[in-house]
């Protein structure tokens, strides 16, 4: 799954595959600077949790 956080300066893209781990790739907008955070959760409900508390699903192609 994956979700998309817009903010002023930057881009994120949060990427959770069904494991404890979300990946997030945050996109700044006025450099080319790519930056990927691994979250990583004591648990799978709880990266669930902060998974479908945090963005907004993409629209699907």
């Amino acid at each position: 799954m994956v979700r998309h956080v817009e903010e002023d300066s930057y881009s994120d893209r949060l990427e959770y595959h069904g494991c404890n781990v979300i990946e997030r790739v945050r996109t700044h907008r006025f450099h080319s600077e790519v930056v990927h955070d691994w979250m990583v959760f004591d648990s799978v409900e709880e990266a669930e949790d902060y998974f479908n508390e945090h963005g907004w699903p993409l629209p699907q192609a």
